[in-house]
């Protein structure tokens, strides 16, 4: 599965959440419901995706709070193999602040540990601090821009010679906030959306108010081309996705089925 965020952003965590509003979304509110003619009538909370990989059958269960945030998700590559996996959990200590803690465990035993402490500063700036076994600390700096979500991400970190700062931009180009996205001026992907409405809630999509769509083709240089293609329920929700890949890409094709609770 592809991710959206740069570098350290990429290695710290898949983003799947519903969380509640801050008081600058209240005219802006498109991560659900009635009150925003282009959210979904009915908000679907994700139980379980199960993958399927040639024979191999893997899943992330998850786990919501009473204000339908989301607390935990664990994911299995393999699920005969219950000692491996990753086990992501949420938290939400205050208003704007959202906390997040990743860890990776292979045969039993503990691999690596990511966390990021994310801020909403206002209604256009959200600030994250990263600690990563993979990659160390990065202070990471965010735009966002309405209504798509989060144009610009600004990532700092110490690589031992002092710090190195990089810079990832999203160019939006259609109502469904379909993207091209460059690191550091470089193209690395154009994302195209649908207009049905994604289960995986990015969490700070959500706190801004963003109305998320399901991605149905990736293109990356040398012809790398992930194409997505869904089934949907009566309320614009996916219940299944064949995702199939160029042979350039090197990647294996597989179907994801979707249950809610």
């Amino acid at each position: 599965m592809r991710k959206n965020f740069v570098l350290g952003m990429a290695l710290i965590f898949s983003c799947f959440s519903v969380i509640s509003c801050d008081p600058w979304e209240d005219e802006n509110d498109g991560g659900g419901g009635g009150d925003d003619p282009n959210g979904p009538e009915v908000t679907m909370l994700l139980k379980e995706i199960k993958t399927m990989t040639g024979d191999t059958e893997g899943k992330v269960t998850y786990s919501f709070d009473g204000q339908q945030r989301l607390t935990k998700t664990v994911e299995y590559e393999d699920i005969t193999d219950q000692t491996s996996y990753v086990e992501s959990i949420y938290s939400y200590p205050s208003e704007g602040k959202i906390n997040f803690t990743e860890k990776a465990y292979s045969a039993g035993e503990l691999v690596y540990t990511n966390s990021a402490e994310f801020e909403i500063l206002s209604s256009s700036q959200i600030h994250a601090l990263i600690q990563s076994d993979l990659v160390g600390e990065i202070n990471s700096d965010m735009t966002y821009s309405s209504p798509c979500g989060i144009s610009k991400i600004v990532n700092t970190m110490d690589v031992g010679n002092g710090p190195e700062t990089t810079t990832q931009t999203f160019e939006f180009f259609d109502q469904k906030c379909s993207s091209m996205e460059y690191l550091d001026g470089e193209w690395e992907q154009t994302i195209f959306n649908d207009d049905k409405f994604s289960p995986k809630g990015d969490p700070l999509k959500k706190a801004m108010g963003v109305t998320e769509r399901n991605p149905i083709k990736y293109e990356s240089p040398g012809n790398d081309i992930e194409t997505i293609t869904y089934q949907y329920n009566e309320n614009g929700y996916p219940i299944s996705a064949m995702h199939t890949f160029s042979p350039e890409s090197g990647e294996e094709n597989y179907t994801e089925t979707f249950i809610y609770q």
